[in-house]
């Protein structure tokens, strides 16, 4: 619920000096006229230009990172922190000791804003830590967090906080709570009993917060061993390849490239290739290309096998959330986890894959036999990469020839018809920034003309940031009430960005891109993937942070950045970022096949965490579960490996794996009904962002849906509103 730090120290309370007119409102700086798409192009494809823009347009400033005044340095950002520790501990002891009348009907937005406050930090060092190129600046972002984590820990056992927030909650109607300080309070509520609060007994506090501890040890370590190559010191560590069978199961252009001969892992020996542990490219290589089905077998088998050892630590880590669920008088792991979720309970998950697999199956076959061009023969898992590779090749289609600025152009087209926004990329001074690459965006309403939010996008590869795509929201949108902590000389604008009365949600997107001019669809899909995040935040019109944007129901969160997916994949739009409507797109094969696969995984997540004793979860009968999943679904099962050992999302994902394809079918009912007759619809745009973006969290995803799809019925969100998500369509 909160986050974790040391205990505080005694500090005099001083009075809320807080004023709404002493709040500065944000200032533009420079004309709201938006570039122009030719110059959208060149800021983000051609440095030289982006260089010349920001030395002619960039004001002198002495304001730190993302403009705030204080982070200027990382002793800078040691005070950030330390002012907004403080602010929390002042409004902790605000809450523990006021005993008025009007306590309890202000300590929702007490909480809240104490909230708000320890993401501002714990949110801020997250982004520096995975993108500052600046050691300096990671090492005091990784202690912050550590030491605000402390805090959180403190906060998410405090007795005091939970007999308060439970007795709010008790009499909710009498206080006349809102909507969202009740939506607000239940989540709190929820996250409080999920440490275990609710039973009021310390032995179960410290058994939680030890179990909690091995698992998330255990589960770092599950996910790192994962990735390293099966049978470490065993004999089965190295297999002998013939030279000649490889070569001649290997098309020429491929065998000509393989590095046999000048790498210190693999050497010949008479007629032989030894592989040992390290060839996975050239595994990769055999299973793709090679003609020979017997080394397609056991390349794909080596790759996909892994130690006994990675699957006792599967057993250790199932078997440990097994305990914390019984700790908490639940019967198995996804009981535990599946309260107050989109999909209601473990049944639903059950019954949504299997109505998928109902559904897609047929379909998945067919595709199993296009690649055959035969409904006889069989086609194994082994198999499958090479002739999809196969078919790939005999019907080529020019590959799409896709650059940034061409992307991002037609992306802020896009959002800007859909939602009424203006996007104007700014120049940027050097020290609010991290890196010279990344490019600031100011987003406004067009009609309005106000500021919705900032909006800066590190887009290009570096060393020593996180490779993987990610949406950091470095402060959250909400409404600035009467219960902040605001001190006499403090300015408020110092520290984030105010206009109207609202904290604007400061953004940051991250990807990996090594060439501007040269990206491919997948990286366009991850751009719009990310945005899709980005919008869900800039929208939010929320009074309350904890519920502000992507803080909604977890198994909810991923649906409008899927959704901004289908945008990017509909050849209308490709069309306009390529600027040619007569190029050719190439069509999206093997759907349905990427659809099963998903599903199994997603069934292997839910069967593993739905075992109600330990009997369940030793290392063979995860094996044999595994393996009698693979032959349930029955589409290219795998009843050879143990690969579930190198599931590492069992870990980040427990329990809830389905998310993905829940929101992936949601999202494709929701682009059907809005925008297959047109992508760029204003009023399509404007149904989605007033019955689903701009409420966030605040209401329930359930009533979201019932509104977009005009179904009364969806809003009780039971079996009957799965089925009816589940069988809308059948892509």
């Amino acid at each position: 619920m909160f986050v974790r730090t040391f205990a505080f120290k005694r500090a005099v309370s001083k009075p809320i000096n807080f004023r709404l007119n002493r709040l500065a409102e944000y200032k533009c700086y420079y004309s709201l006229v938006s570039q122009t798409s030719i110059d959208i192009k060149k800021i983000f494809n051609d440095s030289g230009y982006y260089t010349e823009f920001n030395k002619k347009n960039a004001l002198v400033t002495e304001a730190g990172l993302f403009s705030n005044k204080l982070i200027t340095s990382p002793d800078g950002l040691y005070k950030f922190y330390k002012l907004y520790l403080y602010k929390c501990q002042h409004l902790l002891r605000i809450i523990h000791q006021d005993q008025s009348a009007g306590a309890d009907t202000l300590f929702i937005k007490r909480i809240d804003n104490l909230s708000n406050n320890l993401c501002k930090v714990i949110d801020m060092c997250e982004m520096i830590r995975s993108l500052h190129p600046d050691e300096r600046y990671m090492n005091m972002a990784n202690r912050i967090y550590d030491e605000m984590f402390e805090f959180m820990n403190i906060l998410n056992t405090d007795i005091v906080l939970y007999n308060k927030l439970t007795s709010v909650m008790r009499n909710q109607d009498n206080l006349a709570l809102d909507e969202e300080e009740r939506i607000v309070g239940q989540i709190l509520l929820d996250d409080f009993n999920k440490s275990g609060l609710f039973m009021n007994d310390e032995k179960v506090k410290d058994q939680f917060i030890k179990i909690s501890s091995q698992i998330s040890q255990l589960g770092q370590e599950f996910v790192i061993s994962g990735q390293e190559p099966p049978y470490e010191g065993s004999n089965e560590s190295e297999w002998n390849v013939s030279m000649k069978q490889l070569k001649d199961s290997l098309p020429v252009t491929v065998f000509d490239k393989l590095l046999i001969k000048k790498t210190s892992f693999l050497f010949k020996k008479s007629d032989c290739v030894k592989l040992d542990k390290n060839n996975f490219f050239l595994m990769y290589q055999i299973n793709r290309y090679s003609n020979d089905a017997e080394l397609r077998f056991k390349s794909w088998s080596y790759m996909n096998s892994c130690s006994s050892e990675q699957i006792s630590k599967l057993s250790s880590l199932l078997i440990l959330r097994l305990k914390l669920a019984n700790l908490l008088t639940e019967k198995n792991y996804n009981s535990y986890q599946l309260k107050n979720k989109l999909i209601g309970n473990s049944d639903n998950v059950k019954l949504l894959l299997t109505n998928l697999i109902r559904d897609y199956k047929p379909q998945a076959f067919k595709e199993l036999f296009s690649l055959t061009n035969t409904d006889t023969e069989k086609v194994n898992a082994w198999d499958k990469e090479h002739l999809q590779l196969k078919i790939k090749s005999d019907k080529s289609v020019p590959s799409l020839k896709l650059n940034l600025g061409s992307v991002i152009s037609e992306l802020f087209v896009l959002l800007s018809k859909l939602y009424s926004l203006k996007f104007v990329v700014k120049a940027i001074s050097a020290k609010e920034t991290w890196h010279e690459t990344v490019r600031k965006i100011e987003i406004y309403d067009s009609e309005t003309q106000q500021i919705k939010g900032l909006l800066y996008l590190d887009l290009l590869h570096r060393d020593y940031k996180t490779p993987n795509a990610s949406h950091f929201t470095v402060t959250t949108s909400k409404k600035l009430n009467d219960q902040e902590i605001v001190y006499e000389n403090e300015d408020i604008n110092a520290t984030c960005v105010i206009n109207d009365s609202v904290q604007l949600p400061i953004i940051v997107i991250n990807t990996s891109l090594y060439d501007p001019m040269a990206i491919s669809k997948n990286d366009m899909d991850t751009i719009f993937h990310e945005m899709g995040h980005a919008m869900h935040s800039i929208l939010s019109q929320t009074k309350l942070q904890n519920c502000s944007g992507t803080r909604c129901v977890a198994d909810f969160v991923e649906l409008p950045s899927i959704l901004m997916e289908l945008f990017s994949s509909d050849p209308r739009v490709l069309k306009n970022v390529i600027g040619d409507d007569k190029v050719e797109i190439p069509k999206e094969n093997f759907k349905a096949l990427e659809m099963i696969q998903q599903i199994k995984l997603s069934l292997l997540d839910y069967e593993l965490h739905q075992a109600k004793n330990e009997e369940e979860l030793t290392e063979n009968n995860l094996i044999t579960k595994y393996h009698s999943i693979e032959q349930q679904v029955g589409v290219l099962p795998d009843t050879v490996t143990n690969w579930l050992g190198k599931f590492g999302h069992l870990f980040g994902y427990g329990s809830s794996y389905y998310t993905y394809i829940l929101d992936r079918i949601i999202a494709i009912k929701i682009y059907e009904k809005l925008f297959s007759n047109d992508p760029y619809n204003s009023e399509s745009g404007e149904i989605l962002k007033n019955n689903l973006l701009k409420y966030g969290g605040s209401k329930s995803p359930w009533e979201c849906l019932s509104n977009i799809f005009g179904n009364k019925d969806l809003k009780k969100g039971d079996e009957s509103a799965i089925e009816y998500i589940t069988t809308l369509n059948k892509k």
